[in-house]
C-alpha cells in the first residue's frame, strides 16, 4: 500500500513538472519590441553593414526606433522615432526621415499572433525595394 501511494505521488510530481504553461496570448503590439535585420551598403567605406532594425511600440502612438551594428543588443548607430496607428492586422508607420516635419510612411500586416509584421522600403545605396520583417522579441 505504501508503495502505491508512493508511486501515486511520485507520478503527480512528474506530471505537475512536465507540464507546459500556456503562452500568454498577445492582444497588441503597443508595449513590445520588433527586431528586424537587413544589410545597407555604407558608400563612403564601399562595405556592407549588417543593421538590426528595433522598434518599440509606444502607449502615446510613438515609436522609438534603434538601428545597431551586428546583433540587436550590438554597437548603437542610430536613433529616430516615428508614430502608428494600429488597427488589428494593419499597422500604419510614419517614420521620421531627418528634419523635424518629414516623414516617409508605411503600412504593414500584423500576423494574427501579433508577433510578425513586414513592409518594402527603398534601399538607394542598393537601388532596390528590400522587405523588412520584424519579429517580436523579449525585453
Amino acid at each position: 500500500m505504501r508503495q502505491i501511494v508512493t508511486l501515486l505521488l511520485l507520478s503527480l510530481v512528474i506530471y505537475s513538472c512536465s507540464k507546459e504553461e500556456p503562452e500568454k496570448e498577445i492582444t497588441s503590439i503597443v508595449g513590445h519590441k520588433y527586431v528586424a535585420n537587413y544589410k545597407r551598403l555604407f558608400i563612403y567605406r564601399k562595405k556592407d553593414l549588417n543593421l538590426f532594425l528595433i522598434y518599440r511600440f509606444g502607449n502615446d502612438g510613438v515609436i522609438s526606433i534603434e538601428e545597431r551594428l551586428d546583433s540587436e543588443n550590438g554597437k548603437l548607430y542610430e536613433t529616430n522615432f516615428g508614430f502608428f496607428e494600429y488597427n488589428h492586422p494593419v499597422l500604419d508607420l510614419q517614420i521620421n526621415s531627418g528634419c523635424e516635419e518629414c516623414f516617409n510612411y508605411f503600412t504593414a500586416n500584423v500576423s494574427d499572433n501579433k508577433k510578425e509584421f513586414s513592409y518594402e522600403i527603398y534601399v538607394l545605396s542598393y537601388n532596390k525595394n528590400v522587405t523588412l520583417e520584424f519579429k517580436m522579441k523579449d525585453e
